[in-house]
């Protein structure tokens, strides 16, 4: 699990969900799930069901060839950021909030992840994280959900 200082400013916490975008570009889902832990109040997520949000455009629960059927024959890969030419775009997507008042203490903010890059374009697929205090003097984001806004 990665983890920032508490007072860990929004440019290092954008850090974290591009190196999160990089993983899931690489195909690495496991690895992506591990950098957080997952909010498992809808959803259990697994890397299996995280690659089916991605190439099901936030759909989950169907094979690729479900998906296919029933949306049509392209197949979403999460793309680089650093790859693509509206990579400024894409990173000032990256919305961290911090005046949200949730019951749970330890939860001090949200960040919102717009535009996530499928197949080398902007997509409206979106990531949410919690920003989550860990110990004292940490924090982690926990993943919540990817899905079309």
């Amino acid at each position: 699990m990665k983890a920032l200082s508490i007072d860990a400013n929004d440019e290092e916490i954008k850090d974290l969900v591009i190196e999160w975008n990089e993983l899931l570009a690489a195909e690495k889902y496991e690895e992506a799930l591990s950098m957080f832990p997952s909010h498992k109040l809808e959803v259990e997520w697994t890397p299996e069901l995280l690659e089916q949000a991605v190439y099901g455009y936030g759909v989950v629960g169907y094979t690729r060839e479900e998906i296919k059927e029933m949306f049509g024959p392209e197949d979403y890969k999460v793309t680089s950021i650093f790859d693509n030419k509206e990579k400024n775009k894409i990173i000032n997507s990256i919305e961290v909030s911090r005046d949200w008042n949730f019951k749970d203490e330890n939860i001090i903010g949200m960040v919102h992840y717009d535009c996530v890059p499928l197949n080398g374009e902007l997509s409206d697929l979106t990531a949410r994280f919690h920003i989550r205090k860990i110990y004292d003097n940490n924090v982690t984001l926990e993943f919540l959900d990817l899905h079309v806004m």
